[in-house]
């Protein structure tokens, strides 16, 4: 838990100010069992990058190419060929 303390206090000094400087569309992919990095930040992504569509994937851990390749792939390509996201629950 201390990885996420600091995390989180790197995104509010820093990282969370730069956000609405990225000026093309992005598709963040967060995993709600992730143990490195708090899953409740993807909100604050979304919030604070502009034309952002944000997925949160239930049931798996930290690593999106290993705990759910397939559902990533659909999400990414959906996002490619511009259709709409599910939001985050």
């Amino acid at each position: 838990m201390a990885v996420i303390s600091r995390m989180d206090s790197f995104l509010l000094k820093g990282l969370i100010v730069a956000l609405p400087s990225i000026d093309c569309p992005r598709l963040i992919i967060w995993l709600a069992r992730d143990m490195v990095i708090d899953p409740s930040l993807l909100q604050r992504f979304i919030v604070g990058i502009p034309h952002s569509k944000g997925l949160l994937i239930h049931e798996v851990g930290h690593t999106v190419s290993d705990d759910c390749h397939e559902e990533t792939r659909r999400a990414m390509v959906e996002f490619l060929d511009g259709g709409s996201m599910r939001s985050p629950k």
